[in-house]
């Protein structure tokens, strides 16, 4: 009867030993699961990919206004766009929001778009500037590469309290507000600074 008690209890001792092991390891994994979540937790601007940004390029913010997921442009029809501001924009060329006034047949309106949402609301001017050709511009980003050290320069002060961009009429006007706004131009076709 001895002989067979040993190996029995031999067996049970070991699977003791490895599931106090293994219930270790998950309450070790578990502590350190806990203190990550402590940390600002993000929402993905893409759902395709695992980059989390604060802001947006124009080229997400065009593709949103053409998306069909939304049908905005499926219900406007033939629309042309007409001017576009970025608001708090980087170094990269990537802004907060970004605004996009469009004009159909049947009205004018806003597009505003920020962090994977959008609103729309009336654009009243009578007096709108010309068609953009948004396919043949530069995008801010690339703007950005062309004039590196300048953008580089104007945005390096600590002191700047706004910084956006506007394309109207083929110019991108880049305004950087430190004590008061200074602004810089840019063809938005070529890239090529535009003295005023």
């Amino acid at each position: 009867m001895k002989s067979r008690l040993a190996p029995n209890f031999m067996i049970i001792v070991v699977i003791l030993v490895f599931l106090g092991i293994m219930v270790g390891i998950f309450f070790a994994y578990g502590l350190i699961l806990g203190q990550s979540s402590d940390k600002p937790q993000f929402t993905l601007l893409n759902n395709s990919d695992n980059e989390y940004r604060d802001r947006i390029s124009l080229e997400e913010a065009i593709m949103a206004l053409r998306s069909d997921d939304f049908g905005r442009m499926a219900r406007a029809g033939n629309y042309t766009i007409h001017y576009i501001h970025g608001e708090d924009i980087d170094t990269s060329g990537n802004a907060k929001n970004w605004v996009i006034a469009v004009k159909n047949n049947q009205s004018q309106f806003y597009f505003e778009y920020e962090d994977q949402e959008y609103r729309m609301y009336p654009w009243n001017e009578k007096n709108i500037s010309k068609t953009l050709l948004v396919d043949e511009i530069i995008l801010p980003e690339d703007l950005f590469v062309l004039h590196k050290a300048q953008v580089g320069m104007m945005f390096g002060d600590p002191g700047i309290k706004r910084r956006e961009i506007n394309l109207e009429n083929g110019i991108y006007t880049l305004t950087i507000t430190k004590d008061s706004p200074v602004e810089y131009f840019y063809n938005a076709y070529s890239g090529a600074g535009i003295s005023k």
